[in-house]
């Protein structure tokens, strides 16, 4: 969807940077990326709301969101690290980074348009022989 697309373009203008051909690609290149890396960001902070039943959606939606500010207390760190060594080897890590974002979304999308959330945790485990990303798939949909 649209955490994938995404991520993807972000991937693509990662890998383009090498190949810039002077300043003014360099910059359109690195505003596209700060600004398409935006919208996933947006989405997960939607999606992860729908993945966790109502009892525990506040609590989970703040670890997650502890995480991310680790990260982004930590990122500039290591990205000095490496600019140290190669400029462009900070692109090439944000790349691979957004790409792994992109396969990730793929692979672990759980679809909850038209189905209803789960309330309590008892629903989640009623459904617990069935694969966590399959669940949503067993209701009914919401009429």
């Amino acid at each position: 969807g649209a955490m994938g697309l995404g991520f993807l373009l972000a991937a693509i203008c990662c890998f383009s940077i090498p190949y810039s051909q002077n300043l003014q690609q360099f910059v359109a290149l690195n505003s596209a990326i700060k600004g398409i890396i935006e919208a996933p960001f947006t989405v997960i902070y939607i999606f992860a709301g729908e993945l966790f039943p109502t009892t525990h959606r506040g609590t989970a939606v703040a670890f997650c969101n502890s995480f991310g500010r680790v990260a982004a207390m930590i990122a500039p760190v290591l990205c000095m690290g490496v600019y140290h060594s190669d400029p462009l080897a900070v692109f090439h890590i944000f790349g691979m980074l957004a790409l792994a974002g992109a396969v990730g979304s793929v692979i672990f999308q759980r679809e909850t348009l038209g189905y209803p959330l789960y309330m309590y945790t008892d629903e989640i485990d009623a459904h617990a022989g069935v694969p966590l990303l399959q669940a949503s798939s067993d209701h009914e949909k919401v009429r």
